[in-house]
């Protein structure tokens, strides 16, 4: 099963981004005639640079505010994952001494959540328990930034209080 799913996913890398950009300009959101309406593009050009069948190339200057007004950043994960980096949303920190520990809780229970996922892929090696443990993994690697972001804002602070 894994290894079926895993097929799915080693497409050509033309094709897997060919409907990242479908997926893009005609997934959930806004309609494609409100995207191509804030783009200042035609509804008919949107349609023929995310085809599959075409092979008109997307325009960056496109694709970048197409996912921010779509809060769709799939394509740029799929480029980020081919070039062999992980794209993570950094969630946001207001920075209160309170929210300090519930950062750490946070995390540990994080850490914690993924190991008996990580048990059970090695032990059943199925599709379900290899979408699990890859979400939780993305959680922890996005988390793992955002507290390690945290604790340069903590540490700059102090340093420019010490100077």
């Amino acid at each position: 099963m894994v290894l079926e799913y895993l097929r799915k996913i080693l497409m050509d890398l033309n094709t897997r981004i060919k409907i990242k950009e479908q997926e893009l300009i005609h997934g959930k959101g806004m309609t494609i005639y409100e995207l191509a309406d804030k783009l200042n593009k035609s509804y008919s050009y949107l349609c023929r640079i995310s085809s599959p069948t075409e092979e008109l190339p997307f325009p960056v200057e496109l694709a970048v505010p197409a996912m921010k007004y779509k809060k769709n950043y799939d394509l740029l994960k799929t480029m980020a994952l081919e070039c062999g980096f992980a794209l993570v949303k950094l969630p946001r920190t207001t920075g209160s001494k309170g929210e300090r520990t519930d950062i750490a809780a946070d995390y540990q229970e994080s850490l914690s959540k993924v190991v008996p996922l990580l048990l059970d892929f090695f032990t059943s090696q199925n599709e379900e328990s290899f979408r699990k443990i890859l979400k939780a993994l993305e959680e922890i690697v996005a988390k793992s930034l955002a507290v390690e972001k945290y604790v340069c804002k903590i540490a700059k602070g102090q340093l420019e209080l010490d100077l």
